[in-house]
């Protein structure tokens, strides 16, 4: 049976969004110790920090955290933007807004995902990610009962690109890697990694502000570039 497996974040659920509402929580806070420009950049700032520090954490690590990732994007925030508030006092702020955000699913999600199963496809998840925190969203959108099998990388031991994810996955699904497609949003974990493995690599380019929407596949070298391209879920529906 062909097998399609799924990024989580800013594939299947909108993270990116909740972050920038998050980052807004925190200018809203600390508005009047903010210039305009550090208001008007903080979001970019802090989704480019964001990138580049999954680009540079070991999710499957079972010490790795989100709140180390916090860390590191208010830090650069801090210095980049040349900010004077404290890291004690943004940090708080910024994680009781996370904890009062919840798992969105982009809207077209229920549907795209009804239509492949009903079209034969299995479908599965590959995610990076802290166990508790991975389980929790499937749990709150509802995904865990349509998405069989799921990977997390702090349960599994590797994360993407590593290829041993990717064969891990293909032989809970009982299928051949040409037979398989990874569908996410990051050219160098989704894209790579299901390249690497011999699988079908669709890239989905969400147009975000900081986004890796904003990265060229042209520009890519040939492991990171992808077979396909979508901007949203919708558009996997004129592939298979």
């Amino acid at each position: 049976m062909p097998s399609l497996f799924f990024d989580l974040d800013d594939t299947l659920l909108d993270a990116t969004g909740m972050m920038i509402d998050c980052v807004d929580a925190v200018a809203t806070r600390f508005s009047a110790r903010l210039s305009d420009t550090q208001l008007a950049r903080l979001a970019d700032v802090y989704l480019r920090a964001n990138l580049d520090a999954w680009r540079s954490s070991t999710p499957a690590d079972p010490r790795f955290t989100l709140e180390s990732i916090w860390q590191l994007c208010w830090k650069r925030v801090v210095t980049e933007l040349a900010i004077e508030i404290p890291l004690a006092e943004l940090l708080p702020t910024y994680r009781e807004a996370r904890a009062a955000e919840h798992a969105r699913l982009f809207p077209e999600a229920p549907s795209v995902l009804a239509t492949l199963a009903a079209r034969g496809y299995r479908l599965g998840l590959i995610t990076n990610g802290p166990r508790e925190l991975q389980r929790r969203k499937l749990a709150d959108t509802g995904l865990c009962d349509h998405l069989d099998p799921i990977l997390i990388s702090q349960e599994v031991g590797y994360a993407k690109p590593d290829p041993r994810i990717f064969q891990e996955a293909a032989r809970r699904a009982g299928s051949e890697p040409a037979s398989c497609a990874m569908i996410g949003d990051m050219l160098f974990a989704d894209i790579s990694g299901g390249r690497a493995s011999g699988w079908h690599a669709i890239w989905v380019r969400r147009a975000w502000p900081a986004g890796p929407g904003h990265e060229d596949p042209a520009q890519q070298d040939e492991d990171h570039r992808p077979h396909r391209v979508v901007n949203d879920l919708t558009g996997l529906l004129e592939i298979f």
